[in-house]
């Protein structure tokens, strides 16, 4: 979001499930029954992030200025200072924080472009360790969300299924990392492979 004509080009898909993003991992900050950081902030920085993310859907000169906005804002919370801009209005369900497209494309970068690399054989595992614990998190918090109420088809007994299976597999992966067993976590990627495709095949389009 540094440049105007880069935002109009492709950044502002990047921007999307990025701020996106944000916007569920403060969520899951707001819902947390216990004081971390950012917590008092938490509320009105995913609804912002939220706000954001939906204006990102297009480059427009009116979303390149509001992901501005929200990037000084950012560096504002690392650094250590409150939110000041309030947002628009609360957020009160899961649908309204993160859409399913940047949740999914999320999903994808994880499962292709680090889980399944990052197992394919025992130096990748050794190598990549912290990335891979960190991913797998990802990917079993990504799938909890599918559940979560006013979420598209997480009332479908099926759908549900699918990130069940993805949840589980995701969390045998942390297991396998905490274990140093490089098998396992390559069994569990798997199994998110299989869960991903047969969604997949029911539900795209």
């Amino acid at each position: 979001v540094n440049q105007p004509s880069a935002f109009a080009g492709r950044g502002y898909q990047k921007a999307r499930q990025h701020f996106s993003m944000m916007s569920a991992l403060f969520g899951i900050i707001n819902e947390y029954d216990q004081d971390v950081r950012w917590k008092k902030d938490s509320q009105k920085a995913r609804d912002l992030f939220a706000r954001t993310a939906a204006n990102c859907k297009v480059g427009s000169t009116q979303a390149y200025n509001d992901a501005k906005a929200r990037k000084q804002e950012l560096q504002d919370l690392l650094s250590g200072s409150g939110l000041v801009t309030e947002a628009s209005a609360p957020t009160a369900t899961w649908d309204k924080v993160i859409d399913r497209a940047p949740l999914m494309q999320r999903l994808e970068a994880s499962q292709q472009g680090k889980l399944q690399p990052f197992t394919a054989s025992k130096a990748e595992f050794s190598s990549n360790v912290d990335e891979l614990l960190h991913q797998a998190q990802i990917v079993a918090v990504l799938s909890e969300i599918l559940l979560k109420e006013g979420m598209e088809d997480a009332d479908d007994e099926d759908y549900a299924g699918y990130a069940q299976r993805m949840k589980k597999a995701a969390l045998e992966i942390v297991d396998a990392v905490k274990l140093n067993n490089d098998e396992a976590a390559g069994k569990a990627v798997g199994e998110i492979s299989k869960a991903c495709t047969e969604c997949h095949e029911g539900y795209r389009g």
